[in-house]
């Protein structure tokens, strides 16, 4: 079996990865970019995409994944390498809408791996940190984990196969997590049941010292077990309150018209503070992608995203809500009201990916979940 060394050669990212043999079956790759909080660069997913292939077709078995701190797992994708490219015009979101597809592609890549995967979710795991692992067979949640989808707070929606994805959490935390940005924090995240495993930090170079005499995915298990990292669920106060409150209704606005009758709950009233802040278009798109619920497969998700986010990303105001975030820190300036959107007009958003007949009367069939236009 090759060394690791041998395998990738002196390609190595080194800004952002560091990687190293755990075992002989085991490889350890540690997310190291911390003044941007380990945000996926398009130059590391390039190179990790390569890279699994090769560890697969030389024997290993196992792939540890971790931040190099407490602070982060991985924030998401690279939003500063992103805007840059916007800002260049039409050429640079073509190559902005280059990066999402195969960062699509790249997140079904991951899921259908025979490496056994193995995510440690210390601190931040946000956007493309949660489709980055979330697929994987071993999810650990520390007590720093924040676990969050905040796509509607800069003018985007729930994207990567969050489609597929957020519906299959249990008790309506997947419409928590996408329509407030909101994070599920450390002991949440496992008792939601997104993290199947949880482990102090303190706990971790235990957990990664006995990896490395590891054979099977049942004596990972075991090991886990061994350090406590499956305590029995609990029903947490917070979840409690989210799989109330955030039942599906028929529109986006009788959900508010509940939490705005219950805001006499702090937890409530900061969750509807929160969506009424986020980009009302992206709120009412990520509540109607919701309630459709999942697409078939993974694979159709990453289908339905690639084909999406192609036209949503041309309308969306993704570079209003970035600029906001990340350099003025003012609140950004919504181009929509919720109040003045309707379901004809997000509908007809989702119907637009599957012809380019826009002009079709928005006759629409539903398929699979999806509603399309059908063709004249």
């Amino acid at each position: 079996m090759q060394r690791l060394q041998q395998i990738v050669g002196s390609t190595i990212p080194s800004q952002h990865l560091h990687i190293e043999d755990v075992s002989e079956i085991t490889v350890g790759i540690t997310l190291i970019n911390k003044e941007r909080l380990n945000a996926a660069h398009p130059e590391t997913e390039i190179f990790l995409s390569k890279l699994f292939r090769q560890l697969e077709a030389n024997g290993k078995r196992f792939l540890l994944l971790k931040g190099v701190d407490e602070k982060s797992f991985c924030s998401g994708g690279d939003l500063h390498h992103c805007l840059s490219s916007v800002k260049k015009g039409e050429e640079g979101i073509n190559q902005a809408l280059r990066g999402f597809y195969f960062q699509f592609d790249f997140v079904g890549q991951i899921a259908e791996l025979k490496l056994t995967q193995i995510s440690i979710w210390t601190g931040i795991v946000m956007g493309f940190g949660v489709f980055f692992s979330v697929y994987g067979k071993f999810r650990i949640a520390t007590e720093t984990t924040l676990f969050g989808v905040p796509e509607c707070k800069i003018g985007f929606y729930p994207d990567n196969t969050a489609t597929y994805y957020l519906p299959k959490i249990p008790k309506n935390v997947g419409l928590y997590l996408g329509l407030t940005g909101d994070p599920l924090i450390g002991e949440e995240v496992y008792h939601a049941g997104i993290a199947n495993y949880i482990l102090k930090n303190n706990q971790i170079p235990e957990f990664v010292d006995g990896l490395r005499k590891v054979r099977t995915d049942e004596e990972v298990h075991d090991l886990l077990v061994r350090l406590g990292a499956k305590p029995q669920v609990k029903e947490l106060p917070k979840l409690k309150i989210i799989e109330s409150m955030f039942v599906p209704t028929r529109t986006i606005f009788e959900l508010i018209d509940r939490l705005e009758q219950n805001k006499q709950i702090p937890f409530v009233k900061s969750a509807l503070d929160r969506i009424r802040v986020n980009n009302p278009l992206s709120v009412y798109l990520t509540f109607e992608l919701y309630k459709r619920g999942p697409e078939p497969t993974l694979r159709d998700s990453i289908k339905f995203n690639q084909e999406f986010v192609d036209r949503f990303f041309k309308i969306c105001e993704f570079e209003e809500g970035v600029t906001s975030l990340l350099f003025t820190k003012k609140k950004p300036n919504w181009k929509y009201k919720l109040e003045e959107l309707t379901l004809e007009f997000v509908n007809s958003l989702i119907c637009l990916l599957y012809t380019s007949d826009a002009a079709d009367d928005l006759l629409c069939v539903d398929l699979g979940g999806r509603r399309i236009i059908k063709k004249k």
